[in-house]
């Protein structure tokens, strides 16, 4: 967002508060507590990759 004006910022987070963070927060409630694996999105993809290759391979 380096190159989006204050205004598009503002509008930005406030749709991020208003909706997304709600689904993220119910989402931690509901499905994280029953999830078997969860993989963080935010590693790099080769990082992905070899974790998702280890739950696979120690099933």
């Amino acid at each position: 967002m380096k190159d989006a004006s204050a205004e598009e910022i503002r509008e930005d987070m406030e749709m991020y508060l208003k909706y997304a963070r709600v689904a993220y927060v119910q989402m931690l409630k509901d499905v994280l507590p029953s999830s078997d694996y969860v993989i963080d999105g935010t590693k790099e993809l080769e990082e992905k990759i070899e974790e998702i290759k280890k739950i696979i391979l120690s099933i």
